[in-house]
């Protein structure tokens, strides 16, 4: 049987592999070439997420967390890589959804989708049923290589207008009830704003801003209110 030891030597290699970078004067490194690295290190970062959900639903499957005392693979992520538990849950769901996409999977593990999309086609499987989302997944993931992953939640809104009406209408009404917005003056002059919208309404507050803004400079650094 093989040791622990050999089954940890690719992790201890890629710990290995960051040191290096980690001890690299960027100092020494010409700046036009940052952005180069930077498109590198943010493809093998998704690609990492992808490694790690592929053993994640592996050990949730098996129940690789039981021998440490846990109850379930989200508490084990909790505890042992100090995520919230909202998010332990959500790695887990996504996990557990991934090995029913498998196309999804491997785009994932290429690097051409990031965690985000994932997130996003994922829960729209649980929407509509895997078995619906597999057949729609080569539009979802040729629209997930073009698009941020709050466009791509656009996309899959309109697959499950069409997959499921009724489910989709009935989720509209319910965001629609929960609408709120507040906007008060403190007493030193500034405003305090708090509120919950809708996808329409959210949409039209942020295309009003976005009007009211203009477009950005090919120099702008980010919003005014972006601490550095």
């Amino acid at each position: 049987m093989a040791s622990a030891a050999l089954y940890a030597e690719p992790v201890t290699r890629l710990q290995e592999a960051i040191d290096l970078l980690a001890q690299e004067d960027l100092e020494l490194v010409p700046a036009a070439s940052l952005s180069d690295d930077l498109r590198g290190l943010r493809s093998a970062i998704e690609r990492m997420e992808a490694e790690f959900s592929r053993r994640l639903e592996r050990c949730d499957r098996n129940q690789g967390y039981a021998p440490s005392g846990y109850c379930s693979a989200a508490g084990w992520l909790n505890d042992e890589c100090r995520m919230t538990r909202s998010t332990a849950w959500e790695r887990v769901r996504q996990a557990r959804r991934l090995a029913e996409l498998p196309a999804t999977a491997a785009a994932f593990a290429a690097g051409d989708v990031n965690l985000a999309h994932v997130s996003v086609i994922t829960r729209s499987a649980e929407q509509v049923g895997c078995e619906a989302l597999r057949d729609a997944e080569p539009i979802l993931l040729e629209a997930a290589r073009r698009l941020d992953a709050r466009q791509l939640r656009y996309v899959t809104a309109q697959l499950r207008h069409c997959l499921d009406p009724d489910g989709s209408l009935k989720d509209a009404n319910r965001d629609y009830e929960r609408r709120h917005f507040y906007l008060s003056e403190l007493l030193d002059g500034m405003f305090a704003i708090d509120g919950m919208l809708d996808a329409e309404g959210g949409s039209l507050l942020r295309s009003a801003l976005d009007a009211l803004m203009g477009p950005p400079e090919r120099d702008d650094r980010g919003p005014p209110f972006m601490p550095r």
